[in-house]
């Protein structure tokens, strides 16, 4: 029973096989970066009991870090014309990284809120040259597949973020 089920799995992941190189790096990317995305529902927590803001400004302030994703990904995507896919996805990152670092040591500064609406900026900025790295890796026969792949990163992203911080937030009340 148990052998007939792993190859049924192996059969279903079988058409994420024999992709471009980059193509798994980008699944890794995205997967990374997904597993951070869980910080945004736990953050109206942060911000209402930690930083003592009322629930209109954290809705503004949620607005606002959407919109920063927004503009950063038109940037994103002009940039990516300008500069090329590698040179911007890696510069994107970096940035990103330099963004979020820091919040980890600020405690309950109110600097961190202004942090995360940069590094949005620069995350909807990546996904524009994610789009086009994609497609540059991809044939016309394989697109679907490497979109699909891409696309299982970002949920187990969301979904292992989700289960960290929630593990997390859980053993934090007792």
């Amino acid at each position: 029973m148990k052998k007939h089920l792993l190859q049924k799995v192996g059969s279903i992941f079988s058409i994420y096989s024999g992709f471009p190189r980059t193509i798994y790096i980008l699944f890794v990317c995205r997967l990374i970066n997904a597993m951070g995305y869980f910080v945004f529902p736990f953050l109206t927590l942060f911000l209402t009991r930690n930083l003592s803001l009322s629930a209109d400004k954290v809705g503004l302030y949620l607005m606002c870090v959407e919109i920063s994703r927004i503009i950063g990904a038109l940037f994103g995507g002009k940039f990516t014309d300008i500069f090329g896919r590698k040179r911007t996805l890696i510069s994107f990152q970096f940035a990103i990284a330099v963004f979020l670092f820091p919040c980890a040591f600020l405690g309950d500064s109110l600097i961190i809120p202004k942090l995360l609406t940069i590094a949005a900026f620069f995350n909807g900025a990546t996904r524009p040259v994610y789009d086009a790295i994609m497609v540059d890796m991809s044939t016309p026969k394989n697109r679907k597949e490497i979109f699909s792949f891409i696309y299982l990163g970002l949920n187990l992203g969301f979904g292992i973020g989700s289960l960290i911080e929630t593990t997390i937030f859980f053993f934090t009340l007792f």
